[in-house]
């Protein structure tokens, strides 16, 4: 019996390793055990057409097999033969109509295609079936969404979460169908549960952000807060969430806080421009300590050289230790990159009027006010 064994799984290893499909023995029982491995091997490996091929050999040993008919479905699917996919689920429930997951495929087909009230039809019929197949409800709670129905699609993913709270997609789409009603307090929450179940999960990484963004626009610190701290949670190295969130502290008059974070990442980054260009101007603009401003800044600028608003922070920065010189060569650069930029103009003039320049003062004063004019 041991020997038998051995030789079984030495066969299996060689199929999958040498890519052949095995075909029926004519002296022997054809072996459908063996196609349905073979073919979930070569699925899971993404190798569709090979797994459709040991499906085809499937159904010619067994024709009345609505798995079989099911699983080739599968293969036509993932390789977007959609019309192939709707004959063989179709076949399969013609040949058992209480098939739950072949109705439920169809289902899913006919969403890819659009089709969202054949889809609604078979997803009925498949929660008739067994009223506690959460993803059945995810996937109709989706596709009432698509036509627009949000009451309905979002009980339906409630009572997807009701009974699967553990699959983080159910929480993705809920917080996605949260986001569209522009509730962004309970669409963050739902992906900060997704990522509690699955912290890779890009979607709800991407919407959070999109949250954090949109309450920071909105001026819900509070909110903002929250969102960009379950970010780091989930994204610890992201540096420029980190900074993110200290020009929220900022913003809100936390500067302490700011100052603390931005520390935090030079000390494990020293050269983060972005940790560093904000900082200086945090010393600049809150704290008063030009010195320090420069150093941040100048530190910045030895990194990247074209940044706008770093090269105006040092120009003004310059300006006020009254190096006038250093100011307006600054400023030009800045300029030079974004000439429409009233605020540059603008501390340009007062640089050319500090230093006794009342007619540079006045040219770059007017285009200055010519730019907000049009605005």
């Amino acid at each position: 019996m041991k020997s038998k064994v051995t030789k079984l799984s030495v066969l299996l290893v060689f199929v999958v390793l040498s890519g052949i499909i095995p075909q029926p023995n004519l002296c022997a029982q054809p072996d459908t055990a063996l196609y349905r491995i073979v073919g979930r091997q070569y699925m899971d490996a993404g190798e569709y057409s090979k797994a459709l091929k040991a499906y085809t050999s499937l159904i010619k040993i067994d024709p009345i097999s609505a798995k079989a008919y099911n699983f080739r479905g599968n293969a036509y699917t993932y390789l977007k033969k959609y019309d192939e996919a709707i004959n063989d689920y179709t076949k399969a429930i013609a040949l058992d109509s209480m098939f739950e997951k072949a109705y439920f495929n169809l289902a899913n087909v006919f969403g890819k295609l659009k089709k969202y009230s054949e889809a609604l039809y078979d997803l009925s019929i498949v929660i008739k079936m067994d009223s506690t197949y959460a993803d059945a409800y995810r996937i109709r709670g989706i596709t009432y969404i698509y036509l627009e129905k949000y009451n309905l699609g979002l009980k339906d993913l409630k009572t997807a979460i009701l009974f699967n709270p553990k699959d983080y997609l159910n929480w993705t789409f809920l917080g996605n169908v949260m986001l569209d009603m522009k509730d962004l307090k309970k669409s963050a929450e739902c992906f900060d549960t997704a990522l509690k179940l699955q912290p890779t999960d890009t979607v709800a990484i991407n919407n959070l952000l999109y949250c954090a963004q949109m309450s920071y626009h909105n001026k819900d610190y509070g909110e903002a807060v929250i969102c960009y701290k379950s970010l780091i949670n989930y994204q610890p190295f992201n540096k420029e969430l980190s900074v993110d969130l200290a020009g929220v502290f900022e913003d809100n008059n936390q500067i302490d806080s700011a100052k603390i974070i931005l520390e935090n990442v030079l000390k494990y980054d020293p050269k983060c421009f972005s940790a560093l260009a904000k900082i200086g101007e945090i010393y600049g603009k809150h704290l008063n300590d030009i010195n320090k401003s420069l150093k941040y800044l100048l530190s910045a600028y030895a990194i990247k050289d074209n940044d706008v608003s770093l090269l105006e922070n040092i120009g003004v920065a310059y300006g006020i230790q009254k190096e006038f010189e250093l100011s307006i060569k600054f400023l030009k650069k800045a300029l030079a990159l974004d000439p429409l930029n009233s605020s540059i103009n603008s501390n340009l003039a007062n640089t050319y009027e500090l230093s006794g320049d009342s007619k540079n003062a006045d040219k770059y004063f007017a285009i200055a006010k010519k730019i907000s004019n049009h605005k």
